[in-house]
């Protein structure tokens, strides 16, 4: 498995919890800070631990933007990403202590791995040994599919650099606020959100220049039919759970009902829809 058994057992657990309350998290001290790399973004990620000792990063949203979907959007998939056994690190939303803070909520996610370094920052390489080799990466073109993931760049692909050298080096998925949403009617007039290069594919990315490889993968996708069954497979039941479980009033667009309706047809025409916005159709 690509997880520590640390980091499966949260997943676990926090797939049937996905809001916690109260001081669960602490910021870090100063040395503590001066340990662990600098992080930036739209949603003001943070260092934090929690009571364990394990080192987690929160997003914050003021409250009165709708960038605030974006934590439920996190808790979501990584709860669809537990469920057809994809790497994406577990994840909550955490209700804090003020209730009328700019910042109540935040969404909550473990690191992926203690060396962890995006594709973006690897040199060449390594980052073709990842792109030929990772028996998840082809698959994660059907999964940002299917989620309507709509900002997807190279460092949202995480690799773990202690374990670069051998063939297959364990490889995250992260950043997932930018998911689950689409334009037009629900299920199949859905599509996603933004198009170009904040697409669901990273295939034409110029940091991959080894195209062979490139062109391995598109193979892979039009020719291969078990990439698609781990997602032809969801039961609606765990559609149901994975949206419910977060509070619906942090979900304002879409929807929730909305939002398993698409989600629903996208996994019947994952297919069609993956080799679509691969420009393979």
């Amino acid at each position: 498995n690509t997880f520590s058994d640390d980091i499966n057992a949260v997943a676990q657990q926090w797939r049937a919890n996905a809001v916690i309350t109260g001081q669960a998290f602490r910021p870090l001290n100063g040395r503590e800070l001066a340990q662990v790399p600098t992080i930036q973004g739209e949603c003001r990620p943070g260092w934090m631990m929690d009571a364990a000792g394990r080192l987690v990063i929160a997003k914050t949203f003021p409250d009165a933007t709708d960038q605030r979907n974006q934590i439920s959007r996190e808790a979501i998939v990584a709860r669809l990403g537990h469920a057809v056994d994809f790497a994406v690190p577990p994840s909550l939303i955490w209700e804090q202590a003020a209730p009328h803070t700019p910042t109540r909520y935040a969404s909550v996610s473990y690191r992926a791995f203690p060396n962890s370094r995006d594709l973006g920052a690897l040199e060449g390489e390594l980052a073709k040994n990842i792109l030929a080799r990772d028996k998840d990466f082809a698959f994660s073109h059907a999964f940002n599919t299917w989620v309507m993931r709509s900002d997807c760049r190279s460092y949202n692909y995480v690799a773990d650099v202690a374990a670069a050298s051998i063939p297959q080096p364990p490889v995250a998925y992260i950043d997932w606020g930018r998911s689950l949403q689409y334009y037009g009617k629900i299920g199949k007039g859905a599509g996603p959100l933004f198009r170009g290069h904040m697409s669901a594919s990273i295939l034409n990315d110029l940091m991959f220049a080894d195209r062979y490889r490139v062109a391995a993968v598109k193979q892979a996708l039009q020719s291969d039919a078990t990439l698609y069954e781990r997602i032809q497979q969801v039961p609606d039941s765990t559609i149901n759970e994975s949206v419910d479980a977060v509070p619906q009033h942090l979900m304002t667009r879409p929807g929730p009902q909305a939002l398993k309706d698409t989600l629903r047809y996208r996994r019947d025409n994952i297919r069609q829809l993956t080799l679509r916005g691969a420009g393979l159709e």
